[in-house]
């Protein structure tokens, strides 16, 4: 073995610190994706609506496929119509990506009205229990966003997925940096 190759045995801990260290790179990486999302929520919002279409168009072309196809199946007119369906919704959010980002807002309105209305069911429903109040915390601050975003809807369309979608970007960086700081210092400590 020679002088400027690792040892075995430092192999492992090696290539853990050089992944820890690109999940820090890419947390970073993430949280100025994040600031970017934030700082221009309508063109986020947008590129989102996009994506969100394609794949819509994309399963419903596959859809019509299948349905074409037969395959023994015993009503293909429901997989066309249903297919069928998929392509002109998406094709709708290609056409008309404001009033898709409008529609996906309302979808998400109602997710946190729902979600909200859950958790707050669910704290009480557990109310003795210990971390209760933090389910009922995170139930009526969900709640209230999603009315928040039904006051000002179809408007909020225009900020609230890029903004919402910008926050998580911030927070699953911070949680990647976070992480890969933890593995970096554990290994450190595991050097003789």
């Amino acid at each position: 073995m020679s002088a400027s190759e690792p040892e075995p045995s430092q192999e492992l801990p090696q290539a853990v610190k050089k992944g820890a260290s690109w999940i820090v790179g890419l947390g970073i990486l993430t949280i100025l994706l994040g600031m970017f999302a934030i700082s221009s929520p309508l063109f986020a919002g947008v590129a989102i609506q996009y994506f969100v279409g394609a794949t819509i168009l994309v399963g419903g072309i596959f859809q019509l496929l299948h349905a074409f196809q037969g395959n023994g199946q015993r009503k293909p007119v429901f997989a066309f119509l249903s297919g069928l369906l998929a392509v002109i919704c998406g094709g709708l959010m290609f056409a008309k990506p404001l009033l898709g980002l409008s529609i996906l807002t309302l979808i998400l309105i109602g997710y946190f009205v729902a979600d909200g209305l859950v958790k707050i069911m669910f704290a009480f429903k557990h109310k003795p229990e210990s971390g209760w109040g933090w389910i009922l915390i995170s139930g009526i601050i969900t709640l209230l966003l999603g009315l928040m975003l039904w006051r000002d809807w179809p408007l909020s369309g225009a900020w609230a997925i890029g903004v919402l979608f910008g926050i998580n970007l911030i927070f699953d960086g911070w949680a990647m940096i976070f992480t890969g700081s933890a593995v970096r210092g554990v290994m450190k400590n595991m050097e003789p």
